[in-house]
């Protein structure tokens, strides 16, 4: 038997699934956000099973850890969480609920990010079967968030290359900052061409910062009206 896995990575999260044949099981909400210095520490996800066969599924928690460049590192982080029931059968078409809890430290210096991931459980099938299984998994992103947490945007190195422009933003502040609630404008002489909402999710290829971390992002120019030459670049923040 061989099983192969194929990985897509999402803005909501990570999962695991073939071109070849559609979802397997379906996981709601895709984001939770968290409280815990509020007190409000749990969350609740719910997993469908859309197949004609019972489905076997297990939740495991890792923690994003952002280094240099908001490159981001997935750490075991099971400690910090209580998953009832972490695992579970599920029958064809019914619907489990998972409730999670957050034990780790209430303090939130600045706010962190967490993915669960609800996998299927590979089984042994009967037989002498030679083909290929397809073993899906979603990611779950749950948010430690703070209330008074304030992101805090800055832009700097901006260059261009082409259709490409890559512009580095920082994010001094305690919160995620999420660029889609945001406006990037790009001046050239005379002419400013304001990005925000779809416009400007439509062409960049990242759009959370974490706290306290910068991450070079790129904007592809290519249907934007802009001559060759240099481009400046600001940004208007807008709270989340």
């Amino acid at each position: 038997m061989m099983i192969r896995f194929a990985q897509v990575l999402c803005l909501a999260g990570i999962m695991i699934a073939s071109s070849l044949t559609s979802f397997a099981f379906e996981v709601q909400p895709m984001r939770h956000s968290i409280f815990p210095s509020n007190g409000q520490t749990t969350g609740l996800l719910t997993v469908r099973n859309t197949r004609s066969e019972s489905l076997p599924v297990e939740l495991i928690v890792e923690k994003r850890v952002f280094g240099e460049d908001s490159v981001q590192t997935l750490v075991p982080a099971d400690d910090d969480f209580v998953i009832f029931p972490f695992q579970a059968l599920i029958e064809p078409g019914a619907t489990q609920a998972f409730r999670f809890q957050y034990i780790g430290d209430p303090t939130v210096v600045e706010e962190s990010a967490y993915t669960i991931h609800v996998r299927e459980v590979p089984v042994d099938l009967e037989g002498d079967f030679t083909g290929l299984r397809y073993v899906y998994s979603f990611g779950v992103v749950v948010y430690l968030e703070d209330r008074q947490a304030e992101s805090q945007l800055s832009v700097s190195d901006v260059s261009r290359n082409d259709s490409v422009l890559s512009v580095s933003i920082e994010n001094s502040g305690r919160s995620f900052a999420r660029l889609s609630n945001d406006r990037i404008s790009l001046t050239q002489g005379d002419q400013v061409i304001d990005l925000e909402g779809e416009s400007l999710m439509s062409i960049i290829d990242q759009s959370v910062i974490p706290p306290n971390n910068k991450m070079p992002i790129t904007l592809n120019l290519t249907n934007l009206d802009l001559a060759p030459g240099e481009i400046s670049v600001s940004l208007r923040e807008t709270p989340d």
